[in-house]
């Protein structure tokens, strides 16, 4: 897989946010559980766990699929609160 040079700072982003706990509070705070984002993201629930406690990290693809659910689910929150946060 070859990636671009956004897709290669998207990863960095999501590994550093998966480093200082950020993904975790996001997830959190979207109301998601480890199962719906690991579900969304297409890894098994213990994955996402690894990933979050900082034992293992992911690989470049699966990094870009956890920002973009990220985003997603951050997106529809920000529209149910009407735009505020």
């Amino acid at each position: 897989m070859v990636l671009t040079r956004e897709e290669v700072d998207e990863v960095v982003a999501v590994r550093a946010l998966l480093r200082s706990g950020e993904a975790r509070r996001l997830r959190e705070a979207a109301q998601l559980s480890r199962a719906e984002l690991a579900a969304r993201v297409g890894v098994h629930e213990v994955t996402l766990a690894k990933w979050e406690c900082g034992s293992r990290v992911p690989r470049p693809a699966s990094a870009l699929a956890l920002g973009g659910a990220l985003i997603e689910v951050l997106d529809v929150s920000a529209a149910m609160d009407g735009g505020c946060r």
